[in-house]
């Protein structure tokens, strides 16, 4: 361990340990600045802020000011351009020791990482005994397993490349999510080196769990082309190797919080108070408020369940109010990147001239993006520091630190068959539905839950009912059956998870109306997925905007086959079942029904409150009347399209397939 004695100002005193670490003696120290043992960002940094030792004591952000603290950041030995990891702690020295001393600890930062091997196909061939500790696998359970039982695909980010590419002949590098067997989440580096034997690739290399307390720092010039940077922290943290962002513009790798400004056009304006807008030797330092920009997640309180009122509409829920940006649980898209995610490499672009003004300060610190080499977009929490080099030039130190990602409230725990049970997503009168996890491929599940003694005989009849239907129907737009397991106790109905934001009804009630051509791209993955369900023989007798689910991607997932059942070649059905305000007249007055015309129906129920944002019918006598007001602002071609479903009598009102044959399901909106 190195030691290090400075006065408050960083001043060197005394020093030990320092020949194997930095290659320097401690002879040599004394009297120097502590920062000479660091890297050029770090110590460049330092210098840039005069009494960065004494002033990290100091209260921050209402927090009481310390005695001690630790810091990760790089150290760089003498003569050698080489940097590498250290852990700083720093103390002062207690009253009566030395005084007005702080002591400075340095130990070389080594990372605990899985080694492994992989097959052509991507196969674990062997691992260091380090997995279990990291995903609470021995090393022999996941022999034979690919990287998806460690690194499930649904938890990683759009836009980044396949985590092995033939195109990549040297060593590959992935920004990746990885999950423990319990369900604990957490961010992780993989370095592959591929190895050609024949005409295949083998591939061997390391996987690493980042620190959240790691930082990585760079400097600009006033023309934000980068000077120096941790080049150990950009390597493990965003995949870009040493030296390869010398030279580069930040704008290549860094989504900012605002547009940069346009260079060459002098100073600022002056304001109409008098006051500067940024000539002084000192940036501005407004605040801002981050308003969820740059993927920054906002954070809004669930809506309340909605409910009919008596003047048809649906209810909306308080609107929600954004709050500070959260800890990013999944993540982010591409979209809009300053550099494109097609092509990760950087490129050095032409600089701009340089400008009086800085083109950074304080305000653009806070939750932004940076394109890791893998193609993907990192969460960072990015804080700024503008300053002036004595020739009166502006430089900008950049602290940067990976976002963390939430941790699971609820770990999984107790195993049913192949699968481990997590938190509770739903109840009701059948019992809870609890999310669940694959043991083997980590496949996220959701998992129904019946408790038998409380069923009786019809409610096992239409439960195997329900089983069957899901298991004959396969379909994008449907949810997925993927295993049914029979405890003595409970059954339990394994099932796809429709990872989004809910329903249809609770869309409905955040956004009001929806527009026609959003409509339009809702409603025919809906006819779609019931127009499948007729063709395979089965009528589902309960659509509503609840049973129909909105995924993160806005594709439709059509749920809830409780009610559902088989047609019957020419028989007519009589079982009232549904929900009634979006039952059919005919089912209403308790007379035989035609199970296909009778979902037409709803469907109408369900078309029009997407376009209105409330019901079609006030009253019951309403309804058997077929009275509803026209929406407005909708095309005449929309309206024909409603007049079709919306018919008292059944055998005028239309069937599925002439719906989907319609002008406005066909040529769009």
């Amino acid at each position: 361990m190195t030691a290090l004695y400075t006065t408050k100002d960083g001043q060197i005193k005394m020093a030990t340990g320092t020949d194997e670490l930095f290659g320097f003696s401690a002879d040599e120290l004394t009297d120097k600045s502590w920062d000479v043992i660091l890297s050029a960002p770090y110590k460049e940094h330092n210098q840039a802020h005069p009494g960065y030792l004494e002033t990290q004591f100091q209260p921050k952000d209402g927090q009481p000011s310390v005695d001690s603290f630790e810091v990760t950041q790089e150290g760089q030995k003498r003569d050698n351009d080489e940097s590498f990891a250290i852990r700083i702690n720093i103390s002062k020295l207690t009253p009566g020791d030395v005084d007005s001393m702080i002591q400075v600890l340095i130990d070389e930062y080594k990372e605990t990482s899985v080694t492994l091997g992989l097959d052509w196909n991507g196969s674990i061939k062997n691992c260091s005994k380090q997995i279990e500790e990291f995903f609470g696998y021995e090393p022999d359970a996941v022999k034979g397993e690919t990287l998806d039982l460690l690194f499930p695909p649904s938890f990683q980010a759009k836009g980044q490349k396949p985590i092995l590419d033939p195109t990549e002949t040297s060593v590959i590098i992935r920004s990746l999510v990885g999950q423990h067997k319990k369900g604990e989440k957490f961010f992780c580096t993989l370095e592959l080196r591929p190895v050609k034997v024949a005409d295949r690739f083998l591939y061997h290399g390391l996987i690493t769990k980042l620190d959240p307390s790691v930082e990585a720092l760079v400097i600009l010039d006033d023309t934000e082309t980068i000077l120096s940077y941790s080049q150990t922290f950009f390597l493990t943290l965003f995949g870009y190797k040493r030296g390869e962002l010398q030279g580069t513009r930040m704008a290549s790798i860094i989504k900012r919080k605002r547009p940069p400004r346009e260079h060459g056009r002098g100073t600022r304006k002056r304001k109409q108070d008098g006051t500067d807008n940024g000539n002084s030797d000192t940036p501005r330092h407004k605040s801002r408020k981050s308003r969820g920009e740059n993927g920054a997640q906002e954070v809004q309180q669930p809506p309340t369940t909605p409910t009919a009122q008596k003047d048809g509409n649906i209810a909306s829920p308080t609107t929600p109010s954004p709050a500070a940006p959260a800890e990013v649980t999944e993540a982010p898209s591409t979209n809009g990147h300053a550099g494109s995610p097609t092509t990760p490499t950087p490129a050095a672009a032409a600089a701009p001239a340089a400008s009086a003004d800085p083109e950074y300060t304080k305000d653009d610190s806070g939750l932004v993006h940076i394109l890791h080499k893998d193609g993907s977009e990192v969460p960072i929490h990015l804080e700024v520091f503008p300053f002036k080099t004595p020739e009166g030039k502006w430089r900008f130190s950049m602290k940067i630190k990976r976002v963390p990602l939430k941790k699971e409230k609820i770990l999984y725990s107790k195993a049913v068959g192949n699968y481990l049970l997590g938190e509770v997503l739903g109840e009701g009168t059948g019992g809870k539905v609890k999310k669940g996890i694959h043991t083997k491929t980590r496949e996220p599940v959701a998992i129904k839950m019946i408790q038998k003694k409380k069923m009786d005989q019809d409610s096992i009849e239409r439960t195997k009912r329900e089983i069957t239907i899901m298991g004959k129907l396969d379909h994008q737009n449907i949810i997925k059956l993927h295993d049914v397991i029979d405890s003595p106790k409970k059954l339990y109905i394994v099932m796809e998870l429709i990872d989004g934001d809910g329903d249809l009804m609770k869309y409905i009630s955040i956004h009001g109306p929806i527009v026609e051509k959003e409509t339009h791209g809702f409603f025919k993955q809906i006819l779609s997925a019931v127009n499948y369900c007729h063709s395979a023989g089965v009528i589902h007798r309960d659509l509503k905007h609840n049973n129909i689910m909105i995924n993160r991607e806005g594709k439709i997932k059509l749920i809830d086959f409780g009610t559902s059942n088989f047609l019957s070649d020419g028989k007519l059905a009589e079982t009232f079942c549904g929900t009634p305000r979006y039952a059919a007249p005919e089912m209403m007055l308790g007379q035989k029904y035609d199970g296909t015309l009778v979902d037409t129906w709803s469907l109408g129920v369900v078309f029009y409150t997407m376009l209105t944002a409330k019901f079609p019918f006030e009253a019951v006598a309403d309804l058997l009347v077929g009275t509803y007001e026209e929406p407005t602002g909708v095309s005449a071609e929309c309206l024909q399209f409603l007049s079709l479903m919306l018919v008292v009598k059944p055998e005028d009102r239309a069937h599925i397939p002439t719906l989907m044959a319609h002008p406005w399901i066909t040529q769009g909106n």
